[in-house]
């Protein structure tokens, strides 16, 4: 995938967050949350076969069928050589490492710690991009970054205004370009993107 932004990267640095003001997650280890849902998976991996170790680390949110959740860890570990894991305990997030929402759970970034909670039954994930984003600008001000892949819905549009009003990056997925171009549309109809990314 390559940026379409004026004289963007396609990528943040680990120095370019050395830069970044003081104040609200400026000690943290910078995060990348990549959310989606349908059709994210081919997204996700091409994102990340272009991805070299620079210092970030990557937290993956995706509400798919189950027959994926639990082997996505696997399947992502295939294109990347960063070590990829499936959360299941709370956990400090380190460089060059992605981390994989597990199946039926929320994720929520506090003080540099990923932290799991349950999925109540009547929110049936559409809202875990959401939630993880806005707890990731709440917690990293502008060591943050958000990518919203192709999905069906909405969910993620709310967390990349967050993420953006705390000073982080924001990045959606080209909706021509998105098997499922609901998410990455909703995001960009905000204002609030930065960058729009095409392969």
């Amino acid at each position: 995938m390559t940026d379409q932004s004026p004289g963007g990267t396609g990528q943040a640095s680990a120095d370019e967050a050395e830069e970044s003001p003081t104040g609200v997650g400026h000690a943290l280890q910078p995060v990348v949350g990549l959310g989606g849902s349908a059709g994210a998976i081919p997204a996700l991996v091409e994102f990340l076969q272009q991805t070299r170790p620079c210092g970030l680390a990557y937290v993956v949110i995706l509400h798919l069928a189950p027959e994926h959740e639990s082997t996505l860890a696997e399947l992502l570990q295939r294109h990347t050589d960063m070590p990829v894991h499936q959360v299941r305990d709370a956990v400090e997030v380190c460089p060059d490492t992605v981390y994989v929402i597990p199946p039926r759970h929320l994720l929520q970034m506090v003080d540099g710690e990923l932290q799991l909670g349950p999925l109540p039954e009547d929110r049936r994930g559409r809202v875990a991009v959401d939630l993880f984003f806005r707890t990731l600008a709440d917690s990293h001000g502008p060591r943050a970054t958000a990518v919203v892949l192709s999905g069906l819905d909405s969910d993620g549009a709310i967390g990349i205004k967050r993420i953006k009003e705390h000073g982080g990056l924001t990045i959606a997925q080209d909706p021509a370009e998105a098997q499922h171009d609901g998410m990455p549309q909703a995001a960009i109809a905000t204002g609030m993107v930065d960058w729009v990314l095409r392969a």
